[in-house]
């Protein structure tokens, strides 16, 4: 075991965020190739902004398996 605030910190932080750079664009892939089944919601508005638009885009659906 190290500590990776040792120098190796750095390096793991590089990694994590590649990673998540990386499943980001695999998500943003698949939404592009099934723009009717996957929805992008920009996450960076508030969160009663963002929920009013997930319930404008799941509310439809829930009413159509009625």
């Amino acid at each position: 075991d190290f500590c990776l605030s040792r120098g190796l910190g750095d390096v793991y932080k590089r990694q994590a965020e590649d990673f998540h750079r990386r499943v980001q664009e695999g998500f943003r892939a698949l939404a592009r190739a099934h723009p009717e089944r996957i929805k992008v919601v920009d996450a960076s508005r508030s969160p009663e902004e963002i929920h009013e638009e997930i319930v404008g885009l799941v509310k439809p659906l829930l009413l159509a398996t009625d």
